[in-house]
């Protein structure tokens, strides 16, 4: 009897010790559970973030015009093609009009008579000059008048030549690239006419080019 007495004193006291338990547990997870969590302290940087959106484009852009007019016949760059300086990028054939034509060869005329004229007088003056018969002033003067004609004779010839077949001894009609560099936009095809660029007047673009060496972006941050 003694020995059943002990057995329940025994389960008795393990059913105790298990309730306790569980309490002692509980109200430790509770105490754990408070919508946040705990952290090692630790040392480190702050980063902020902004997102932008932009472009990434060339520096600097050169936009090349042709000096001459005409029709433009040869073509030997496209877009993405890389060229140096000094390349031949494209060919243009005079295409003037009866009319400039008429006023071109009415100038060569008009300009060598005027030579011819200035050269004579010279020549007389010169032998007044030695004989002492004027001064070297006059001569001079006269000198001058025959180099300026000479000048206009040349040039007058040069745009004849230049309309009839496309160059001159000094002048063709090509267009170099002036910068090495990548070409972006194409704005001419074989045919189509081309204006010059002069101090009047904006000219046809031909095309865009640009070092691609030298990148910047470009973006707004609010």
């Amino acid at each position: 009897m003694k020995k059943w007495k002990v057995i329940l004193i025994v389960i008795v006291a393990v059913i105790i010790i298990g309730v306790v338990g569980r309490q002692v547990i509980a109200k430790k997870d509770s105490n754990n559970n408070k919508g946040y969590k705990t952290l090692t302290l630790e040392k480190g940087t702050i980063v902020e973030e902004a997102l932008a959106i932009g472009t990434i484009t060339p520096l600097n852009e050169i936009q090349v015009k042709s000096k001459i007019p005409g029709i433009v016949i040869e073509k030997y760059i496209e877009v993405g093609d890389l060229v140096k300086k000094g390349d031949v990028i494209v060919k243009i054939k005079p295409d003037p009009t009866p009319g400039e034509l008429t006023e071109a060869r009415r100038g060569v005329e008009l300009t060598s008579i005027s030579y011819k004229n200035a050269k004579v007088i010279l020549e007389r003056k010169k032998e007044l000059l030695e004989k002492k018969l004027i001064s070297k002033q006059e001569f001079e003067s006269d000198e001058l008048r025959y180099q300026e004609s000479e000048l206009q004779k040349n040039l007058s010839e040069d745009r004849l030549a230049l309309l009839e077949k496309g160059f001159t001894g000094e002048v063709e009609s090509v267009v170099k690239s002036p910068i090495t560099g990548t070409v972006l936009e194409k704005f001419i095809n074989i045919g189509d006419p081309v204006v010059p660029l002069t101090s009047y007047q904006s000219g046809t673009p031909l095309f865009t080019f640009a070092d691609m060496d030298l990148l910047i972006f470009r973006v707004k941050f609010d």
